[in-house]
């Protein structure tokens, strides 16, 4: 069977790096994420791993993929994917700030990244994810002191 745009087609060397990351935060000892999130109301558990879980919120048809790992940079990070059950669209800024704000918390930065094109990689044409230091902000402080961009 042909892949369409929606079957993901994942190239055995970044399955290799993803399992390279659970190991890494396996040796850490690094706590799985759904042992420190506590799903609202209208939010179900639907999948489990080593490393994190799957989570959806029927109401809205949000589908959440959360976990834990130690980065290449040695530095221990959230990575959060998030997608609209059956829509053919990214979620929008409200539903990327509700996610954020259950999945990695008010008090936390959370980055989007615009990888250059030798490095990007798209599974999925409809996925946004979200990526946070676990150990503290890593971007400068861009307010000049004021506190507001």
């Amino acid at each position: 069977m042909k892949p369409s745009l929606y079957t993901p087609v994942i190239a055995p060397a970044l399955i290799e790096k993803i399992n390279e990351r659970r190991a890494r935060a396996t040796a850490a000892q690094l706590p799985n994420p759904r042992a420190s999130i506590e799903l609202p109301a209208g939010w179900e558990m639907t999948g489990r791993s080593d490393d994190g879980f799957s989570a959806r919120n029927g109401a809205r048809k949000l589908n959440v993929l959360c976990s834990d790992a130690i980065e290449d940079d040695g530095r221990a990070w959230r990575h959060v994917s998030v997608s609209i059950h059956q829509a053919k669209r990214v979620p929008n800024y409200e539903e990327m700030s509700l996610v954020k704000r259950i999945f990695i918390g008010d008090d936390r930065e959370a980055y989007t990244v615009w990888a250059r094109k030798s490095h990007h990689v798209n599974i999925h044409p409809y996925v946004l994810h979200l990526w946070c230091p676990l150990d503290g902000p890593v971007m400068p402080d861009f307010t000049g002191g004021t506190g507001s961009i």
